[in-house]
């Protein structure tokens, strides 16, 4: 019965820790799909931007605007053409720049004049490359999605830059807002980042402009010459991760990390949006998940435990009927070994193999006192008879010595004569 205990007791054991990690791990893939699915319709809604700033510079209308020595600035019939894309007002501002930089036409007339040659995407246009970025605008203040695309002219130069600047809303009411309240008791931290890791939409206003990754003077300083987030102090979440973990990332990796602030252990997982240098982030307290896995781990370890005890019992039970026969057939044996009590009887009705031997030890102990009875009679006979023949013998000596005084006697008168 110890053994069926500890090893029941172990089996407890072991089927708490195997379904805590089990369980754990379904939750981080569970939670990894969550994100992924974000980061899919995120990539799917920049790609139509994407795909919008290609198609616009390469009108002809643009291109002929761009070579017009006699061009002017604000063109009001190139400004109604970019606004005739701008369909579903998903753009604050559709703008082109000459290749200095210099935006010389807009459908947000504030942007006109002014020179961003030094934003990322105006540079890796100037390179030949469909580029995404996000930052705080520096004449709007407020905060948006770039797309740029070259114009190339037929010559296979580069002569201009086109760009979108998309509403942040966009994404985050059309896709993060709503999946957040229709998921509030599953999500942690939900948060886009780019790839300086600075947190640009969240769930938790408190985080943004903060950076996931630990960042050095050196980025911190190249964020603030690009003017990316405008006049904002990037702070940082302290997490004790480099920003090349989140870098090298091509497709999704979970990070477990610890917060310095609130001193718990983390669980990010991350997914890259597709062709761009976004990320799509969930956070949670690692205990938390791992304490949602307890609940299951200790429910299904105390079911487990439970079949133990009842597996004992049943044992028990078991045991005890198949004991119990044996021991009052120990004891009528006993009684008519050690007391010579034969008038004892195994009062055992089973039908298994216990019944049958107390049916056969029964049938042996009435022939045994059958056999005695008999051995008995015979004796109190015999000794009868040894009681008869003792007292004819008896009788006989009498005679014989009464013969021999008849004997003597007349001798003696023989004698005396």
């Amino acid at each position: 019965m110890s053994v069926i205990i500890i090893m029941g007791t172990f089996a407890t054991f072991t089927v708490f820790l195997y379904s805590k990690d089990v369980l754990f791990e379904n939750e981080k893939k569970s939670l990894m799909t969550i994100v992924s699915e974000q980061a899919q319709q995120i990539s799917i809604l920049l790609k139509e931007s994407i795909y919008l700033s290609q198609l616009i510079a390469e009108q002809d209308f643009l291109l002929d605007y761009l070579n017009d020595p006699k061009k002017t600035v604000q063109d009001i019939e190139v400004v109604k053409r970019l606004e005739s894309y701008n369909l579903d007002d998903n753009y604050s501002a559709i703008y082109l720049m000459n290749k200095e930089g210099n935006t010389l036409v807009s459908t947000d007339e504030t942007f006109v004049s002014n020179n961003y040659s030094f934003r990322d995407y105006f540079i890796e246009a100037q390179r030949g490359n469909h580029y995404t970025d996000i930052s705080i605008g520096a004449t709007s203040k407020e905060l948006g999605y770039y797309f740029s695309a070259p114009v190339i002219n037929k010559n296979k130069e580069i002569i201009g830059v086109l760009v979108l600047k998309m509403k942040p809303n966009v994404i985050n009411g059309l896709i993060i807002k709503p999946y957040l309240e229709s998921n509030k008791e599953r999500f942690g931290l939900l948060a886009v980042i780019d790839g300086y890791s600075i947190i640009f939409h969240s769930n938790d206003p408190t985080k943004l402009f903060k950076s996931i990754a630990d960042l050095s003077l050196e980025t911190l300083k190249e964020i603030n010459d690009n003017k990316r987030f405008s006049d904002f102090d990037i702070g940082s979440l302290n997490y004790n991760i480099k920003l090349e973990e989140i870098r090298s990332i091509e497709d999704s990796r979970s990070i477990e990390a610890t917060s310095k602030e609130l001193n718990n252990d983390l669980l990010l997982n991350i997914v890259k949006v597709e062709n761009t240098s976004f990320y799509v982030v969930m956070i949670h307290n690692k205990n938390e998940l791992i304490s949602s896995a307890l609940k299951i781990s200790y429910t299904l370890a105390f079911f487990v435990f439970l079949s133990v005890i009842i597996a004992i019992i049943s044992i028990n039970i078991l045991v005890t009927r198949f004991t119990k026969p044996l021991s009052e057939l120990n004891e009528v044996v006993r009684k008519a070994i050690t007391e010579e009590d034969l008038g004892q009887r195994a009062l055992i009705t089973s039908k298994d193999e216990i019944g049958v031997l107390s049916e056969n030890f029964n049938e042996l102990i009435e022939k045994l006192q059958k056999t005695l009875i008999n051995v008995e009679e015979k004796v109190q006979k015999r000794t009868k008879q040894l009681e008869k023949t003792n007292r004819a013998m008896s009788g006989r000596e009498l005679k014989m010595i009464e013969l021999k005084k008849e004997i003597i006697d007349l001798k003696n008168k023989l004698k005396s004569k």
